[in-house]
C-alpha cells in the first residue's frame, strides 16, 4: 500500500503517485477544504502554511517511489522560478535528481527553463533595435508609453546578467550530469549569443522554398518528449534557414492560424481542460494547440466536443513563446527586426457564453474528463 501524506494528527491525503502536478492540486484543495470546515483549527497554527510541510512530504514520497518520470513532467510543464537567492525548488530536485543518478533528467529540466528565460531576453534586444513606437491601444499618454519603454530598456542589463547567471548554473549542472560535448558546445553557444547580444547569423544559402501553409506545419513539427519549448526552439532554428521573405510569410500564417482558433468554442474547451482560462491564458492556449500539429489543430476547429482530452497534459502558458519564433529567425537570418504589419484587433466569433455554461456546450469533453 503507497503512504499517505500526514496533513495533521488526524487528517491524511490519499495521492494517486501517477501525476504529481494533480497530486498537488489535490492536496491543496484538500487543504483548503479541511480549513473551511473548521477540521484543522485546533491543529493549525494560522501563521503556519499547512500546504509546504505537506507538499515536501509528497514529493519525498514520489522520490521514494522512484516516480522520476513524473517528477520530471512535473518540473518541465510548471513554471517554477530559477533564483537561488529567492526560491531553491529548482536547485533542490536537480541535486536531488543528481544524486538518484538521473543526470539526463537534469539535462532536459534545465534545457526546459533555458528555453523558457531566453525569448524574453531576446524580446529585449528586439524592442531595443525596432525603437519607441507609439501604441495607439494603450490608454496612456505618449509621454508615458516613451518612460515605460525607457525603464524596459535601461532594464536589459540587469536581465542580461540574471540569464548569464543562469546559464553558468546550467553549465554546472550539465558537467555533473555527464552532458555530452555537444551539448556544452550548444550551451557554449548560446552563452555567447546572450553575452554579445547579438544572435548568430545564419551562414550559408538559405531554404530557396516558398512558405505555405504545408510548409508552415513541416517547420512547426509536432510534439515530442522533450516538451513544447524545446519544439519551439527546434522549429526557430528551422525557420530562421529561410528567406526572409518566406519568414515574413510564415508570421502571416500563424497570425491567421491564431485568428481562427479564437472562437467561443474552442475558449470554452480551453477551459474545461485547464479548469478556466483567462484572456492571457487563451493566447497560449491557442498556441498550444498549433504545436500540437495540422490534425490536431484541424480536428479541433472542426469539432472541439471531440478532443482527445488524453492530449492535454501541461501549462500551455509558456507556449505563447511560439508567437515570437518569426521576430527571432529573422533576426538570425538577417540580423535585423522583423517589421510586422498592422493588424487589427482580433474578434472573438461565435456566440456570448457564460463560464457556468460551457460543461452544457462541449458534454463529451466533460465526460472524458470525468466531471
Amino acid at each position: 500500500m503507497q503512504e499517505q501524506i500526514s496533513i495533521s494528527e488526524n487528517e491524511a491525503f490519499d495521492p494517486s503517485y501517477d501525476d504529481l502536478s494533480k497530486d498537488f492540486e489535490r492536496l491543496r484543495d484538500l487543504i483548503a477544504a479541511l480549513h473551511r470546515e473548521g477540521r484543522l483549527y485546533r491543529e493549525w497554527d494560522r501563521s503556519r502554511d499547512c500546504f509546504e510541510p505537506a507538499a515536501i512530504a509528497l514529493e519525498d514520497a514520489y522520490f521514494a517511489l522512484g516516480l522520476y518520470d513524473e517528477i520530471e513532467a512535473h518540473y518541465t510543464h510548471t513554471v517554477h522560478q530559477w533564483d537561488p537567492n529567492k526560491n531553491d525548488l529548482i536547485h533542490d530536485v536537480l541535486e536531488r535528481l543528481l544524486r538518484d543518478g538521473q543526470g539526463q533528467r537534469v539535462i532536459r529540466i534545465c534545457r526546459y527553463y533555458l528555453a523558457l528565460e531566453k525569448p524574453s531576453f531576446w524580446f529585449l534586444i528586439d524592442e531595443r533595435k525596432r525603437g519607441f513606437r507609439k501604441s495607439p491601444n494603450w490608454s496612456v499618454s505618449e509621454k508615458q508609453q516613451q518612460k515605460s519603454f525607457e525603464k524596459m530598456i535601461n532594464g536589459i542589463a540587469h536581465r542580461k546578467a540574471e540569464v548569464l547567471a543562469m546559464m553558468d548554473e546550467v553549465h554546472d549542472f550539465f558537467l555533473r550530469s555527464g552532458a555530452t560535448s555537444a551539448q556544452l558546445g550548444r550551451l557554449a553557444a548560446d552563452r555567447a549569443e546572450i553575452e554579445q547580444e547579438q544572435r548568430r547569423r545564419r551562414k550559408g544559402k538559405p531554404d530557396p522554398r516558398v512558405m505555405d501553409i504545408d510548409l508552415f506545419w513541416e517547420i512547426i513539427g509536432t510534439p515530442g518528449e522533450s516538451g513544447a519549448l524545446e519544439q519551439i526552439e527546434a522549429a526557430t532554428d528551422r525557420l530562421a534557414s529561410f528567406k526572409a521573405r518566406a519568414i515574413k510569410a510564415f508570421d502571416e500564417l500563424f497570425h491567421d492560424l491564431d485568428a481562427r482558433a479564437y472562437r467561443d468554442d474552442v475558449w470554452s474547451l480551453a477551459v474545461l481542460l485547464r479548469g478556466g482560462c483567462s484572456d492571457d491564458d487563451f493566447e497560449g492556449f491557442r498556441c498550444w494547440l498549433i504545436l500540437q500539429g495540422r490534425d490536431v489543430f484541424e480536428a479541433v476547429l472542426k469539432d472541439p466536443d471531440a478532443f482527445d482530452v488524453t492530449l492535454f497534459g501541461e501549462d500551455t502558458s509558456p507556449c505563447d513563446a511560439l508567437r515570437d519564433i518569426p521576430s527571432l529567425a529573422y533576426e538570425m537570418r538577417t540580423g535585423k527586426a522583423l517589421n510586422r504589419k498592422k493588424r487589427p484587433p482580433l474578434r472573438l466569433t461565435g456566440t456570448d457564453w457564460r463560464e457556468e455554461d460551457v460543461p452544457d456546450r462541449l458534454p463529451r469533453v466533460v465526460a472524458a474528463l470525468g466531471d
